[in-house]
């Protein structure tokens, strides 16, 4: 034999041949020297391996970045490229201090693999090991870098287990493995018992089967698996127990017979080892027992073989007592530790004995039986007629009482699967046998030793040996049912790719053996041809698996069969294993840029950092490649940077992979800088680059600030001007801005500030030529209090192309010279003379609020000019300012309330005024009696309003007393009502705690004085009314002038109420009992608390008083421009001043920068109270607030018709709505302001989220009622239809368990003080101010802090408001929100839904089910107007403690009203 060796020629071998292999002949030629030479040919193919022998190089190989000074630790500047000709992952790193480079992934080419033929093999472990115990150890192998080649050895997840069930069972509870740190390209890990083991107790499974899958951590994630038998060994730790210490018998004569044979007893031991462990041999520990001798495997007591029969039986001997021990066969072998004892009686008196059997056999039967009895003979007595045994048992008894058959095991506390048969007497022969209760299973249990027992006495005993047939009854089971493996494209040659293991439990080797085969039924057909399946469940292939052109993932299936037919059928048992087989990707294809030429773009210089300027699309038929985006070159300063934006690796349906790398601007630009760029940017795979050039041309824009050309050493512009002065041009630098752009723009000057605003009215600016200088106008600026300053400070802005470009901003001050122009006047009330006292006085404190420093105040000097009643005294020495005014008589306030009194008054430097105060006669508690009173109450109330009337005041108790200053000091008590309502007087003015329910009702209450004494009775005439809240937003307004609301209800001064009721009615040409008095409030009017209080006349003459008022027939549109039209003839014809009609809040009222002014009436919850003596008003506290909230709220009303007419005299705008009238209720620009949602649920509206605001500063209210009856509910949500919902201050209002919960994003405000009952309209209000969330519902008030307004700084184009519950069919919007209770059951009406003053319109619906627009349906509406406290059936809440607060502008006014202990 010769051999022949192979050497390389000059070239190297290259791995990335076709197929990674050389074929080529070898031909071998024998010479002969007398003949011709033979040669033959073989075919010789060399398959490679893949090994590191070249070094990777950068593309290209020098590269230069540039980063900013103030770039942030971790910032990107630059990406660097290198190719490896292995065709191996490169990991990348630097040597620096300052920056470091991120390591890049390489593509994972192998899979995991099992080391040491672990796979498939049997491991054993004996009972004896502790928890903890290395059972063996597992080592895999994986030569891929980094992350790829990264192990974890696992046991497959829950959910990959085979269910168990049968005789299937799992260990992985009671084992786990350690991982061991992985060492370089292996990872080992330990299989360790989980919990201690005892081989002999009943039911332990002695065998396990485990997998175990061995995945790395690459890209793709790919995985082996492996199979293991896990045997538990038995030691032979238990000895032979006797079942019985005692055993006797009896032989009788008489039916034995003189046979050798004879068998007496059987001795029963148990052992609970298994094997020769549990096997037991019998001995006679006795020495020289006659005649008796012991079957040492059955231990069976029998006749020596000397003994020829019973007959030679000596009777004198009897009975014998001997020992029997038992042993097993185990190594080392046990012995029983007790003994049994045996005692043998003999009868030679040919009595017959209580029992035998029939056939001595029964004494002790031993036969098979199949496993499968149970399911083929059911209650059939077992037999085997190949033994001679029929199934039937029988015996005679002596006696002719009858006695049954048992059966059991000898063995205590042990069941068996037996039982007995009903006994069957003939006579003195009874008949029995054997029955199987339920399943066999030789798999657990292949030998039953069974007890039979005829029960006399003494017993007759047999045993039966039972010994199973396996059949094929186990199916071949897999531990996980299916698994995903992968193969490398370009792999060639026969290569195994996995080996499962299949288990099948069955005892018989013929039917345990398992095969395998390719199940090509359910297989994919294209898997076929590529995958066979050796009968080992070895699986093959032999194919080239291409990604970019074949399949990119085959399924297989696995068929596993025993190796007979089923024990009930004709083909064997199977089972079927999938296998998901995925072809990972081979980098050998480069990405594609879909644009292949260059391109070239134009962008403002202006775009924002994070700006994504350009997206590109780039292909890769490599279907699992990794792409990294980079610039190559051209990226001067790292203005720009490519990254990736998003990609199709989730799309399992995709044929090649895309992404989209998106330009991003990441620095500052400049055109006069660099006007233009040339990028090049990069799409690597971490093998292969593609390129493109990108041009990117700035667009120059107005991205620089004007200046100001302060004067050097200054930082503002300084001037000064006396106070009071006007004056053209301010003395002083000319205000001069520049332009830096080119070319330069036009400059516009403007004033700004956020103090000081009224008092800067009179400042205007003279602009020309891109410079400006300050005039001021008449009357100049005030130094003086209360609304001067010594100097004004504020802002000068200039802004670049005519006042649309960009500002800069500089300080101006202005100083005040003080001048001479206050005079003194009195600055301390309130002034109060006491009655009754001889020369009362009291002290008048004089103010000058000119400037002190100036030398311009004291000393004053001060003069009464009337009445001459009084006198003056002072000031003290040290000018104080402070006088003493004094009465020269006595005052009796009876006669005389008020007075006035004029001074004159001048400073140092005679600059003199005149002024009047309002001088109040103080009571004194008198002796006067009092006398009986009557007075009138009436009170009215909004629906759902009920609970503010409780323990209010409703007015004062009214007896005579010339001592009106002492109401307090009398007592009261309330004698009577005439409605049984209960009422309290407490301080002399009219409560009830309880609900106040329409009707009228008088009250009696009992008055004394106790210094007179004196008593008299105080009657009250109550009146309540209730009316709809649909009543306040339809109320006209009218304004009184030289009216308070006490004079306008008091009768004493005629009645001036019924005055303004008949002229209303007489203009408006109406009854004057339609028109319903809805509010009377005063109008707050601003004086300076610098200056003293009007006299009396002159306060009530400028007085300000509004009537709310309702007439069903007329629009509140009508009825106000009428009254406005006629406001003369109110003073001509009725001697009563109206001085406005419908007053706009909002009219000169002044908002803070980025809001505006929208009028909004609100129902307070505490109502409004007008208290005289003979009568009290108490209304409905309407409103009319001037807000001013958020101007980022859209407007788009689609139903506006033609015709509408905005009133110049208050700005408010209404419009005819004639087609519309069906659905009324209406706003004033034709909304539609009710909608309806069915009865049976599932309805929703949805609206554009840009008509809403719930941006701080916002009001946001609405109405609704439910129908009967009350169940869980979305009445509203406003928020996003995407993720992440919780990016944006999303509101939720829902009913739950009959209250109104709020959701406020992640708050939640839960209205608990508010019972919702069915058919009953409810208000909801709720503001946001700051941080501060104030809801309203009816009378109830809540606060909530925790507002966050910078969530809503975005578009909001994806939001949305829904109303009455959300889309839950097609629609993800009822899962983004888990936290609602229920989205889709109300059933009700909702109307009034503003925003910010305007209304929704309903009939705008983007989207709507189950609802319909219109006015909501009385039928199930109830308004309870009339209704008596009899019938009332609505539940009301006990009262609510209300945290009031009023908002005007941006200042809140907080008022706790105790109407409870408990204080929400």
């Amino acid at each position: 034999m010769y051999l022949t060796y192979f050497s390389l020629s000059s070239s190297l071998l290259n791995y990335f041949t076709p197929y990674n292999r050389y074929l080529f002949n070898l031909i071998a030629t024998q010479t002969y020297s007398n003949r011709p030479s033979v040669s033959s040919t073989a075919l010789v193919q060399i398959s490679l391996e893949n090994y590191n022998v070249h070094p990777p190089y950068f593309t290209p190989s020098n590269q230069t970045f540039s980063v900013s000074e103030t770039a942030a630790v971790g910032s990107l500047f630059g990406t660097v490229f290198a190719t490896d000709p292995d065709g191996d992952g490169i990991t990348y790193s630097m040597i620096s201090s300052q920056f470091s480079i991120d390591a890049t992934t390489a593509v994972n080419k192998r899979s995991p693999q099992f080391l040491n033929n672990i796979c498939g093999s049997a491991v054993s472990f004996y009972e004896s090991n502790s928890i903890g115990a290395n059972i063996t150890t597992i080592s895999v192998f994986d030569d891929d870098r980094g992350e790829n080649g990264q192990v974890t050895i696992s046991f497959p997840s829950e959910q990959a287990r085979t269910t168990v069930s049968g005789l299937r069972n799992t260990a992985y509870s009671q084992f786990y493995l350690q991982q061991i740190s992985q060492t370089n390209t292996t990872r080992t890990a330990i299989l360790r018992t989980n919990v201690s083991f005892d081989y002999d107790a009943p039911g332990t499974p002695r065998v396990w089967y485990l997998f175990i899958l061995a995945t790395d951590n690459g890209t793709p994630q790919r995985q082996s698996f492996c199979s293991l038998r896990i045997n538990l060994l038995d030691l032979n730790d238990n000895p032979p127990v006797f079942i019985m210490t005692n055993w006797n018998y009896t032989i009788y004569r008489s039916t034995t017979g003189n046979s050798n044979s004879a068998r007496f007893l059987r001795i029963i031991a148990s052992d609970a080892d298994s094997g020769l462990n549990g096997m037991i041999n019998y001995y006679i520990g006795t020495v020289n027992v006659p005649y008796f001798t012991i079957n040492q495997t059955t231990g069976t007591i029998i006749l020596r073989s000397s003994v020829p029969g019973i007959y030679n039986l000596n009777v004198s001997q009897f009975p014998i007592t001997f020992q029997v021990y038992a042993q097993d066969r185990g190594s080392p072998q046990r012995t029983s530790e007790t003994n049994a004892t045996v005692t043998i009686y003999y009868n030679n008196d040919n009595d017959p004995p209580p029992a035998r059997w029939v056939d001595p056999v029964y004494e002790e039967l031993n036969f098979p039986i199949i496993e499968k009895y149970y399911e083929t003979y059911g209650n059939r007595p077992i037999f085997n007629t190949a033994y001679g045994f029929n199934g039937t048992i029988s015996y005679l008894l002596t006696s002719t009482t009858s006695s049954i058959m048992t059966v059991s095991s000898p063995f205590p506390n042990t069941y068996i699967p037996f039982s007995d048969v009903p006994v069957l007497r003939n006579g003195n022969l009874f008949s029995s046998g054997i029955v199987v209760t339920s399943g066999l299973h030789a798999e657990i249990q292949s030998l039953y030793l069974i007890y039979i027992r005829v029960l006399v006495n003494p017993p007759l005993i047999g045993s039966t040996t039972i010994t199973l047939i396996d059949q094929n009854d186990q199916t071949p089971t897999f531990d996980i049912r299916s698994i995903v493996l992968s193969v490398v494209e370009n792999e060639s040659g026969n290569r195994v790719i996995a080996q499962i293991q299949a288990f099948d439990r069955d005892v018989d080797p013929a039917y345990s053996s398992v095969s395998y085969a390719l199940n090509r039924n359910l297989s994919d057909s294209e898997a076929l041809g590529n995958f066979f399946v050796a009968s080992n469940g070895t699986i093959w292939t032999n194919a080239t698996f291409d990604r970019e052109s074949n399949k990119t993932l085959y399924r297989i299936f696995i068929t596993a069969s025993d190796g007979a037919p089923a024990w009930n059928s004709i083909t064997p048992n199977t089972q079927d294993f999938q296998f998901d087989i995925q072809v990972i990707d081979v980098n050998d294809v480069p990405p594609v840029f879909v644009n292949s030429t260059s391109i070239t773009i134009s962008i403002n210089e202006t775009t924002l950092n994070g700006t994504g300027i350009l997206n590109l699309t780039v292909t890769d038929t490599d279907f699992d490649t990794i792409l990294d985006f980079g610039i190559l070159s051209g990226n001067t300063k790292n203005a720009f940077t490519f990254q990736l934006l998003s990609d199709n690796v989730a799309d399992t349906s995709r044929t090649q992979y895309q992404a989209i790398g998106q330009l991003y601007v990441v620095g500052p630009l400049s055109y006069e800088v660099t006007p233009n760029y040339t990028l090049v940017l990069t799409a690597f795979d971490t093998q292969n680059l593609a390129t493109l050039t990108v041009n990117i041309l700035l667009i120059p824009q107005n991205t620089r600030a004007p200046y100001f050309n302060l004067m050097p050493g200054f930082t503002s512009y300084q001037y000064a001007v006396e106070e009071g002065t006007a004056i053209s041009v301010l003395n002083g630098p000319v205000i001069r801005a520049t332009d830096p752009d080119i070319p330069a723009t036009s400059l516009v000057y403007a004033i700004v500030t956020q103090s000081n605003q009224l008092n800067l009215n009179s400042l205007y600016l003279n602009q020309a030529s891109n410079q400006t200088t300050i005039g001021i106008a008449a009357p100049g600026l005030s130094r003086d209090l209360p609304f001067g300053a010594p100097i004004y400070n504020f802002t000068m802005r200039v802004t670049d192309e005519d006042g649309l470009g960009v500002s800069s901003y500089a300080p101006v001050s202005i100083t005040v010279i003080d001048t001479n122009n206050n005079a003194p006047i009195p600055t301390n009330p309130p002034w109060i003379l006491t009655e009754g006292v001889v020369n009362p006085s009291t002290t008048v404190i004089f103010t000058d609020y000119d400037d002190p420093a100036q030398n311009n105040t004291v000393p004053f000097q001060v003069e009464i000019l009337s009445p001459s009643t009084f006198s003056l005294s002072g000031p003290t020495l040290s000018y104080n300012s402070s006088y003493r005014l004094t009465y020269n008589g006595v005052l009796n306030r009876t006669a005389t309330k008020n007075l006035t009194v004029t001074f004159k008054a001048s400073d140092n430097k005679g600059f003199s005024a005149i002024s009047t105060i309002p001088i109040i006669v103080g009571d004194v508690l008198n002796n006067y009696p009092i006398s009986n009173g009557y007075k009138t109450i009436s009170v009215i109330y909004a629906n759902g309003y009920i609970n503010s009337l409780r323990n209010v005041a409703l007015g004062s108790i009214y007896v005579n007393d010339p001592d009106d200053w002492f109401r307090a000091s009398r007592t009261y008590s309330v004698r009577s009502s005439s409605n049984g309502q209960s009422f309290t007087a407490t301080q002399g003015y009219l409560r009830t705690p309880d609900a106040l329910y329409p009707g009228t009702s008088t009250v009696i209450v009992d008055v004394t004085k106790p210094n007179v004494p004196s008593s008299a009775v105080g009657t009250v005439e109550l009146g309540v009314q209730s009316v709809d809240t649909e009543w306040v937003r339809k109320a006209a307004t009218i304004r009184i002038q030289g009216e308070y609301p006490e004079t306008l209800i008091d009768p004493t001064l005629g009645n001036r109420l019924n005055v303004l009721r008949n002229a209303l009615a007489s203009i408006l040409l109406v009854t004057a009992d339609s028109i319903n008095i809805l509010a009377i409030r005063p109008v707050f009017r601003y004086r300076s608390p610098y200056y003293p209080p009007l006299p009396f006349d002159q306060a009530k003459q400028q007085a300000l008083t509004d009537v709310v008022f309702y007439i069903s027939s007329l629009a509140k549109s009508d009825i106000e421009n009428t009254i406005n039209t006629n406001l003369a003839r109110f003073s001509s014809s009725y001697g009563i001043t109206a001085s406005a009609s419908g007053p706009n809040p909002c009219t000169n009222y002044v908002c803070p920068a980025d809001t505006v002014c929208r009028p909004t009436r609100t129902i307070q919850p505490l109502p409004y109270a007008i208290d005289t003596n003979q009568t009290s008003f108490i209304g409905i506290n309407v409103v009319d607030s001037a807000d001013c909230v958020n101007s980022t709220y859209s407007l788009n009303f689609t139903n506006t018709q033609a015709g509408c007419t905005t009133y110049s005299f208050n700005n408010f705008t209404y419009c005819p709505c004639t087609s519309l009238q069906a659905y009324a209720p209406l706003g004033p620009y034709c909304q539609v302001l009710g909608r309806t949602f069915h009865a049976n649920g599932d309805g929703y509206a949805v609206f554009d989220g840009m008509y809403f605001s719930n941006r701080a500063p916002t009001r946001f209210s609405f109405d609704f009622t439910i129908r009967p009856a009350v169940v869980d509910s979305l009445i509203l949500l406003y928020g996003r239809n995407i993720t992440d919902i919780n990016d944006f201050f999303w509101i939720a209002v829902e009913i739950y368990q009959s209250r109104l919960r709020f959701h406020f994003r992640d708050r939640i405000l839960d209205a608990t003080n508010t019972v919702i009952n069915a058919s009953t309209w409810y208000h909801v209000e709720y503001q946001y101010v700051d941080s501060l969330i104030l809801v309203t519902v009816n009378d109830c008030q809540y606060v909530l802090q925790g507002f966050n307004s910078t969530l809503n700084t975005y578009g909001l184009s994806n939001v949305q408001l829904y109303l009455g519950g959300l889309p839950v069919t097609g629609s993800l919007i009822s899962g983004l929100y888990p936290s609602l209770t229920q989205v889709n059951t109300f059933s009700g009406c909702i109307r009034h839904v503003m925003s910010n003053g305007y209304y929704l319109d309903m009939n705008s619906a983007i989207a709507s089910a189950h609802s319909t627009v219109g006015g909501c349906p009385s039928i199930w509406i109830t308004l309870r107007t009339t209704v008596s406290t009899t019938t009332i059936t609505t539940t009301v809440t006990s009262g609510c403690g209300i945290n009031l607060i009023v908002s005007r502008s941006m200042m809140i006014f907080t008022v706790f009203v105790f109407m409870k202990p408990n204080i929400v």
